[in-house]
């Protein structure tokens, strides 16, 4: 009888202190994955013809959720100024899923490539009716990321079909193209 009770008890001591260990030293948030990051930065956007350059340059925010370290989706939300026009304005909305490696790494840089879909709209203190423009990107990044935060810079092209039309309306033509880079600084948790 002695025995089954001495015997039950290391059994029970051994699975209350197998149980704190994994609760203390893997679930901790050093040892938990950092799946989001949210931030801030810099975006340009350049709609070009073969007569002129549109460029718009501002800020956005960003969130991101990262899958797996190779497996992320992020999103970003853009207010950009027209550089030869201040009275033009540009806001921006996209979501990308992207493929590529490091989203959870801590110390590592990462590269990435994906597709999305991006929704446009440019507003002027002169008209009343803002253009809207949407349609699918294609692009890619470039990243690192230290325990906390995050550094990225992307590159996108994005289906310009709709500002060609746009273009052609206000008396343009030529082979359109638009084209946006962003740089990033984010809080991941």
């Amino acid at each position: 009888m002695m025995n089954k009770i001495l015997l039950s008890s290391v059994l029970i001591s051994s699975l209350l202190s197998a149980s704190t260990y994994a609760e203390y030293s893997v679930m901790t948030p050093q040892f938990l994955p950092k799946q989001w990051s949210i931030g801030a930065g810099f975006q340009n956007l350049t709609v070009t013809n073969d007569i002129q350059d549109l460029d718009f340059t501002g800020h956005l925010v960003t969130a991101q959720y990262a899958f797996s370290n190779r497996v992320a989706v992020k999103t970003s939300y853009q207010l950009l100024d027209f550089d030869d026009n201040s009275d033009v304005s540009s806001q921006n909305i996209d979501i990308a899923a992207y493929y590529g490696r490091g989203f959870l790494s801590n110390d590592k840089l990462k590269l990435y490539a994906g597709i999305g879909y991006f929704a446009d709209s440019w507003a002027s203190d002169n008209t009343a009716d803002d253009v809207e423009f949407s349609g699918f990107l294609i692009g890619g990044g470039l990243g690192y990321n230290w325990e906390r935060m995050a550094l990225d810079f992307i590159i996108n092209a994005r289906q310009a079909s709709d500002y060609g039309e746009y273009i052609e309306s206000s008396g343009g033509s030529g082979t359109v193209v638009a084209v946006g880079g962003s740089l990033s600084l984010s809080v991941r948790f």
